[in-house]
């Protein structure tokens, strides 16, 4: 793509299209699953408030050769000033297990995007890919918990997290990726947002300028890193959630969606920065700390959103629930600080995070940190499993923590000749398995798929260990 540098901005201000609808900021599809094979489809928007369109009215195609085109009971949520939030949700039966890819299409991006040629003709196409049968039945998309428009500051390095979340407890992987006009066709004119056509000065494009800028995405945490904008306007981001879960001793993609972002950029003061915390591998749960340091100035004070998976854990002495989000004030805290208590039940080889953003009067500002325990080392590629895992372990572990499939695996420290004694009670102290095995490997499956939901304790010789059945 051949764009003067400096004439940019101008040339898309100049150009109009007429009669042609341009508003949408952004947007990404979930499912959540009812029964037998039945779903809601959701799809969630982020449009323009300065646009004469209202949204909504595009087509929904479910995949199987079966569509629908408007008529949908859309829901608005103003976000800001700015943009506000549609929503809207489908119940669909489909015939037969399979692969389906969802979409969705609706006429078309705003008008003036600076990394992307002609985008107010553009259509705005996003896709959810739904795997249905015996493996994966009962399967639900990742949400994304911090889903909003998305601002920065020319020349200052920016993060972006939407926060993805699995209530499946799934593991995600994250992948840049060129966003798509239709199925099979990728967006024509489109550059990623470190590209040297949108940099007047490409080589001294970072914010410490003295290199290239970056524009990456942690394949652990979701966390993108944009080092960083130039030239004013918005800017399309794109990525892919892949959902990875582990059936019979293998990693399985099981579905992905993939996310579209505008973000905003603006020259502006500073006026909050987050200190950030390292990603890390921790030996047990007792070694686990971390925290944010926040500066902001003391004449203003800003909303703190935080959000983690890591439920029943302490964010500044409040507990976490997936489900929420919680908010504190810059003009009370100048810190978010994870804490365990006693009773939090932390599965091995699990990635959690906590993710913080805050919304000033012109940047988003976003911090992420991720930690697992019982792990060699946090990934760099997108390749499963998202978690490096040990061909042995240091302690008992049992794995998934909690357990959304039809089973668990048992992963012991020590492979001995002579029997071990396997018992399993719940939380009232009744006897749900018991059994004495040779164990010629480190690992042992156990058939959970009739147990009701709630806490077990399993003890092995002198080891115990607690894990959840959710169903």
């Amino acid at each position: 793509m051949n764009i003067p540098k400096i004439p940019l901005l101008f040339v898309f201000n100049v150009i109009t299209f007429p009669a042609v609808a341009s508003h949408l900021l952004g947007g990404y599809l979930s499912y959540r699953w009812v029964s037998g094979d039945q779903y809601e489809i959701t799809v969630r928007l982020i449009t323009d408030n300065s646009s004469q369109v209202s949204g909504g009215d595009g087509t929904l195609d479910f995949g199987d050769g079966d569509s629908q085109t408007a008529g949908f009971n859309v829901s608005a949520e103003e976000i800001d000033n700015d943009a506000s939030l549609l929503t809207f949700s489908v119940l669909y039966t489909y015939a037969r297990p399979g692969s389906y890819e969802i979409s969705y299409t609706e006429t078309n991006y705003n008008l003036g995007i600076v990394n992307m040629e002609f985008s107010g003709s553009t259509p705005f196409f996003i896709t959810a890919r739904l795997e249905t049968g015996s493996s994966v039945s009962g399967n639900n998309s990742p949400r994304l918990k911090l889903f909003q428009l998305q601002r920065g500051i020319t020349g200052v390095a920016q993060r972006i997290n939407p926060a993805a979340w699995d209530e499946d407890g799934d593991s995600l992987s994250y992948e840049l990726i060129v966003p798509r006009e239709a199925t099979n066709r990728q967006i024509q004119g489109y550059s990623h947002p470190n590209d040297s056509a949108v940099y007047n000065d490409h080589e001294r494009g970072n914010e410490a300028n003295d290199g290239i800028p970056m524009y990456s995405v942690s394949p652990a945490t979701g966390e993108i890193l944009w080092d960083a904008p130039a030239l004013l306007g918005e800017y399309v981001i794109a990525f892919k959630i892949t959902q990875w879960r582990r059936i019979a001793n293998d990693w399985v993609d099981i579905g992905e969606n993939e996310v579209i972002l505008i973000n905003h950029i603006v020259d502006a003061p500073r006026e909050v920065s987050v200190t950030h915390s390292v990603s890390q591998c921790f030996d047990d749960i007792l070694d686990v700390n971390g925290q944010f340091l926040i500066d902001a100035p003391a004449s203003q004070s800003y909303t703190i959103s935080v959000f983690s998976d890591l439920e029943g854990a302490l964010i500044n002495s409040t507990p976490v629930d997936p489900n929420e989000i919680l908010t504190f004030n810059t003009a009370t805290t100048d810190r978010i600080a994870l804490s365990l208590p006693s009773g939090v039940v932390l599965a091995s080889f699990r990635l959690y995070r906590v993710i913080i953003t805050i919304e000033t009067n012109s940047k988003t500002v976003t911090a992420s940190w991720a930690f697992a325990v019982g792990c060699e080392s946090l990934p760099d590629d997108v390749s499963p499993p998202p978690i490096i895992r040990e061909e042995t372990c240091d302690e008992l572990v049992v794995y998934p923590n909690p357990s959304h499939t039809e089973g668990i695996e048992i992963c012991l420290p020590v492979v001995m000749d002579e029997p071990r004694h396997i018992r399993i009670v719940d939380t009232t102290g009744k006897l749900v398995f018991e059994k004495s095995v040779v164990l010629s490997t480190s690992t042992f499956e156990l058939d959970t798929g009739t147990w009701p939901s709630g806490l077990y304790i399993l003890q092995i010789d002198r080891s115990a260990w607690k894990f959840l059945v959710q169903r």
